[in-house]
């Protein structure tokens, strides 16, 4: 009975996942996978099957997109494969939050395409946006994962260098000409630094050395800059502040570890030259 309940409920799971892409159906969907794909349950042998190949199947069709689209550098995607990649990539970066998929290669698919908008832009928005979410995720899964168990030395080097270069690329996306972009990846930035951060002050000794990643006072500075533009406003534009002071003039739509982030690795800039930049920068407007 079980099993043939258990089965029902995966073939309207999967014939959900495969026709939406609302995110809050795809996070539920997600959840209801991680919890019956536990090797402790019984119907585990039934669930793990049917989630390796829905998401085999949605990486070979993002790979197979991404070749076709993917010309000479640029991005030459017609209407309906740009919506198909999108698509694709939301459905995987839900189901990538609850459970690390990356034996499947998520992060490389994600830097092809993020790869492109940096070097020739012509990346759809949205496609931009969920690349970075996508690299993100992974990273965040290996900097959860590292250290469990005896770790080589070369191990730790490419995990720093591949922190490093998805910091590299999300300091060339904070200048991108659209601001939600800017912002996503001002977010992600956030999200691995602090994750990185906290790795190394849980990090057991026994697993060995981890090696520390800390941004170039470049990044560092574009993260403050960063703050100063989005996150401080200046009293005339701030109707809402009754003592017209700096400090009392945040912007709410950037969440708060952002701010923690930006302060807790810009060791270069202290809060009080924080605030003379913010403020000299109001002066202009």
């Amino acid at each position: 009975m079980y099993y043939l309940c258990a089965q029902a409920l995966l073939a309207e799971l999967e014939a959900a996942v495969d026709r939406h892409t609302h995110a809050g159906l795809l996070e539920a969907a997600a959840r209801s996978y991680q919890s019956l794909c536990a090797q402790d349950l019984p119907w585990h042998s039934l669930a793990r099957p049917s989630f390796d190949r829905f998401i085999k199947h949605w990486t070979d069709t993002l790979e197979t997109r991404l070749g076709e689209s993917l010309s000479d550098g640029c991005f030459t995607a017609n209407e309906d494969s740009t919506l198909e990649i999108l698509s694709t990539l939301k459905k995987l970066n839900a189901f990538n939050i609850a459970q690390d998929l990356s034996k499947w290669s998520l992060y490389e698919l994600g830097t092809r395409l993020l790869d492109v908008e940096i070097k020739h832009a012509g990346l759809p928005m949205e496609v931009t946006i969920e690349a970075l979410r996508c690299m993100c995720s992974c990273i965040l899964w290996k900097l959860n994962t590292f250290g469990e168990g005896l770790t080589s030395r070369e191990s730790a080097l490419q995990q720093r260098n591949q922190l490093r270069a998805f910091c590299e690329k999300c300091h060339r996306c904070l200048s991108h000409a659209e601001q939600l972009v800017r912002e996503q990846a001002f977010m992600c930035l956030s999200d691995v630094l602090i994750a990185h951060n906290y790795q190394l002050q849980m990090w057991d000794s026994s697993a060995g050395t981890p090696l520390l990643y800390t941004p170039d006072p470049k990044l560092q500075k574009a993260l403050l800059s960063f703050i100063v533009e989005h996150v401080f406003t200046s009293p005339e534009q701030d109707t809402h502040s009754s003592k017209g002071s700096l400090f009392f003039s945040f912007t709410v739509n950037l969440k708060g570890p952002c701010l923690a982030c930006a302060l807790l690795w810009a060791d270069t800039w202290s809060p009080v030259e924080l605030y003379f930049e913010a403020h000299s920068k109001n002066k202009k407007l």
